[in-house]
């Protein structure tokens, strides 16, 4: 996850009020993170455009006209409807220890064969959320999706992965090699601490015992 510095200063005017710094041609914006009181920002949209316009998660140097830095990362922009102006932003703050959701884009290479033989690729998925933590960083290069064409049903190919799950039919050595394992305790994102499901030892044969796997 590649590192942008944004400079920005805190601001006093809220609500209403804010409205004179739009006329400035200054984005007021907001700064928050779990455990930390909420600062009122304000920054220039020329500062803001390589966070607003592009596809990409940026961790993002804030820092401030009192001296004050902040790390984080843009989590929403409010568009003007008629002008299509950004007229308000929210950033949120990181740690280096703590999970964070992202979005990343998910970019096409090269031209499956279906296309080629006259098909149509359908591209639905545009973006696609993946946690991890940010002292490691995350970028385009470190994730990776591969995928094929086919115009036959994998229907049949599904259903012996989720027997053999089960212990059953020819992939039944998946039911002790993935055996359903959740710990008996889960951390949430908000850092809250939940009971979880207690392990499941034993694979069931009737596929109504196993709340894990979709019949």
């Amino acid at each position: 996850m590649s590192e942008v510095v944004l400079n920005a200063f805190v601001r006093t005017e809220t609500g209403k009020a804010a409205h004179r710094l739009r006329s400035e041609d200054k984005i007021p914006g907001v700064y928050y993170s779990r455990g930390e009181e909420n600062i009122n920002i304000a920054a220039t949209p020329l500062a803001m455009k390589p966070l607003i316009y592009t596809t990409n998660t940026h961790l993002i140097n804030l820092k401030l006209d009192n001296g004050v830095t902040k790390s984080c990362v843009l989590r929403e922009v409010q568009f003007d409807p008629l002008t299509d102006r950004p007229v308000h932003f929210d950033l949120q703050g990181v740690k280096e220890n703590e999970e964070l959701m992202v979005q990343v884009p998910v970019i096409l290479h090269g031209s499956p064969k279906g296309v080629k033989d006259g098909g149509l690729l359908q591209f639905i998925m545009h973006k696609v959320r993946v946690s991890c933590l940010p002292k490691f960083g995350l970028g385009l290069e470190d994730v990776a999706f591969t995928w094929a064409y086919t115009t036959q049903s994998i229907t049949r190919d599904f259903k012996a992965i989720r027997d053999g799950l089960y212990g059953l039919g020819p992939l039944s050595r998946l039911a002790t090699e993935y055996p359903v394992d959740v710990p008996a305790e889960v951390k949430t994102m908000d850092g809250r601490t939940v009971a979880g499901l207690a392990r499941v030892r034993e694979v069931p044969r009737d596929s109504t015992q196993n709340p894990y796997i979709v019949p």
